[in-house]
């Protein structure tokens, strides 16, 4: 494991940022030291779970992203919001494609199982749509093109690989028969009473006890996949008012 060559985002009192976690300690770190202790960590830790991880559960979100020029490697959010300063010398907007995307994620399960050979995939895309783009196209343009090229993919995954499964909670929030009930009024995040409703089906799809009260036929309507799905089943998390999506710091700073 390694940190891939990008500087450390270094601001005018000294504190540091990690260009790949600007947001794990809201304020930065005090120096580039104990940034660089927290990351040798975190990369310790990222390998201990590949090691031992029996079903790696992964959600895909979006296709747009920020790269480093001079490296090649993609930012989780935009230079100049979250943290670091903005260069378009620098710093280049990226829109993953359908082939880029699924080259990617075959590339990644390839490096996951020279490690650990028996992991299993189980892969979701996620129903929340776009709030802020960087393409010139509309943000319902953006939406539909990005979720397509997801689910695209992951279909292909899906088709070409026997460990990996698929679950569709997109399907079950933003596909036209269920006429957006499970989000909130603003249409883009997804109300809690959805979430609960997505993990029943997940639950009762695979036999878990959190599924049992559901009458028999009920989850047929959420296209699960024949292929069972593998390992133990993830739990929902709470609902935190609090939580804020990077993605939406990015309101404040563009379209």
């Amino acid at each position: 494991m390694h940190a891939p060559a990008e500087p450390d985002w270094i601001d005018g009192a000294g504190r540091a940022r990690d260009p790949f976690r600007p947001a794990i300690e809201p304020d930065g770190f005090a120096d580039a030291a104990e940034l660089a202790r927290d990351r040798d960590g975190h990369l310790k830790q990222v390998a201990t779970l590949l090691d031992n991880t029996d079903l790696f559960v992964f959600t895909l979100g979006l296709t747009e992203a920020w790269e480093c020029v001079a490296h090649d490697v993609v930012l989780p959010t935009c230079p100049g919001t979250v943290g670091g300063t903005f260069d378009a010398a620098s710093y280049r907007f990226k829109n993953f494609s359908f082939l880029e995307t699924l080259t990617d994620m075959n590339r990644f399960i390839e490096i996951a199982r020279a490690r650990n050979p028996a992991m299993k995939f189980l892969f979701t895309v996620s129903p929340v749509p776009l709030t802020a783009i960087a393409s010139d196209q509309h943000v319902l343009v953006a939406t539909m093109q990005s979720k397509s090229i997801l689910r695209a993919v992951v279909a292909e995954l899906y088709d070409s690989h026997d460990c990996v499964d698929y679950f569709p909670s997109y399907e079950l929030v933003a596909a036209h028969p269920m006429r957006a009930m499970s989000y909130m009024p603003n249409l883009r995040n997804v109300a809690s009473e959805g979430v609960a409703r997505v993990m029943d089906v997940f639950f009762g799809s695979i036999g878990g006890d959190e599924g049992a009260d559901e009458a028999p036929g009920k989850t047929q309507g959420a296209a699960m996949t024949p292929r069972p799905a593998p390992g133990a089943a993830p739990k929902a998390a709470a609902q935190d008012d609090d939580l804020v999506c990077e993605e939406a710091l990015l309101e404040a700073f563009g379209k």
